[in-house]
């Protein structure tokens, strides 16, 4: 894949197990870099064009931008959407025990309304699988002591429901050590999940970095 802001020449090559780093030592640059890659997260129009192969790709469907590692929400609406369309797949082959539990639910249902004082009551003669998922609260609920098996968790996930194909992290290497970012990059390949480090400042370049910087004057470095 390749992102490319063509305001500022960049052209960041996203190759197979290899993460991105870009520097943008402007304070302005680095503002505006967020900015527009947040709101084009979420669909707006931005000065990042994503592709694939030469083919245009939307990148509020494959990237994601995260700003504040420690508010991970692993069950954001997207998560949970995903999530529950799995189950409720799952739930297709398993009819049998669903109108099973539903003739259950609907028997108890007649008890009640039978000894209400009120006679006319109705209600739903069957339920969607996603109706008992969000009553009983199904969620996605990691156990992670540190904040980089919380990312590593993240990433998994991600992958593993197939929600993006990018996770762009803003200064992450100001929280983690060198060993933690290897483990981390480490999941990342393995999921095939392509990593955009935007950072502040330039820290020790890792093996399987490539790193892009745009300094204070507004130039382009490629290391």
């Amino acid at each position: 894949m390749k992102l490319v802001n063509g305001k500022y020449s960049l052209i960041i090559n996203m190759q197979e197990n290899m993460a991105d780093m870009l520097v943008l030592e402007n304070e302005a640059v680095m503002a505006e870099f967020v900015e527009q890659l947040y709101f084009q997260s979420f669909g707006q129009e931005g000065d990042f064009v994503l592709s694939d192969n030469d083919e245009v790709l939307e990148i509020h469907k494959t990237l994601e931008i995260i700003i504040n590692p420690f508010a991970l929400d692993f069950n954001n609406k997207k998560i949970l959407k995903k999530l529950y369309s799995e189950l409720s797949g799952i739930g297709n082959e398993l009819l049998m025990e669903k109108n099973s539990l539903n003739s259950q639910i609907c028997h108890l249902l007649e008890t009640l309304i039978s000894r209400a004082s009120y006679n006319d009551i109705s209600y739903q003669k069957d339920y969607e699988w996603v109706d008992l998922f969000k009553f009983y609260g199904i969620k996605i609920e990691p156990y992670c002591d540190t904040l980089s098996q919380k990312i590593i968790e993240y990433i998994k996930l991600t992958s593993q429901l197939q929600l993006n194909k990018i996770l762009c992290f803003v200064n992450l290497k100001q929280y983690l050590n060198k060993s933690e970012l290897q483990n981390l990059y480490q999941m990342a390949f393995y999921s095939k999940i392509q990593l955009l480090l935007i950072e502040s400042y330039e820290k020790e370049q890792l093996d399987n970095e490539n790193v892009y910087i745009i300094d204070k004057d507004r130039c382009l470095i490629i290391k």
